[in-house]
């Protein structure tokens, strides 16, 4: 979406509901940088922005098209409570990497999935996770509703095959991760 503005991300939505999607996955939270950090306030007008291009979009699909917002880890856990209070309207499936995964913030995590899951929604993440071994810990910790494997992090296709069956095992969705084009693409299918 090059056009960053509400009516920009409703337009590009709208052009995808009518290729057929029946599920659309935004990023809006351009220039909030919080990482995790609680010490760290987000900027009121960016994230005022953010929630708009959230609420824009979603009025811009109707209620039948699932809704996923990818928070590129920029939040933190005060933000991501917000940002999950604000869009119970807008019925989100799932909301992705709201702070960085590290051990440290293992109970932001939680309290997350915790807030998204009393209202229907998903979490989702581990994109960037290495091998079978680097999503155990976030199984073990009951992270993620949703784990995404990147074939190109995740140590190639025979390891791919193993975290989906690892994940099938706990009680996982697994969803390929891929913003990277059509070679990432054939390998993921």
């Amino acid at each position: 979406i090059t056009d960053r503005t509400p009516a920009g991300f409703a337009a590009q939505a709208h052009r995808a509901v009518a290729a057929g999607f029946g599920a659309l996955k935004i990023a809006p939270f351009d220039a909030i940088e919080l990482y995790g950090d609680d010490r760290r306030v987000a900027d009121k007008a960016l994230f005022d922005a953010a929630l708009q291009r959230i609420e824009t979009v979603r009025k811009a699909i109707g209620p039948d098209v699932d809704l996923m917002v990818d928070c590129h880890w920029r939040l933190n856990l005060a933000t991501a409570h917000t940002v999950v209070k604000a869009a119970e309207a807008w019925r989100l499936h799932w909301l992705e990497c709201p702070v960085p995964e590290r051990p440290e913030l293992f109970g932001a995590m939680r309290s997350i999935r915790s807030l998204l899951n009393e209202r229907g929604v998903l979490m989702a993440g581990c994109e960037q996770m290495s091998l079978v071994a680097g999503f155990v810990p976030f199984l073990d910790a009951g992270l993620c509703d949703v784990m995404m494997p990147d074939v190109k992090y995740v140590g190639g296709l025979r390891e791919m095959l193993d975290v989906a069956a690892t994940l099938q095992r706990h009680g996982v969705q697994f969803s390929p991760h891929n913003p990277s084009g059509p070679v990432c693409h054939a390998a993921s299918l």
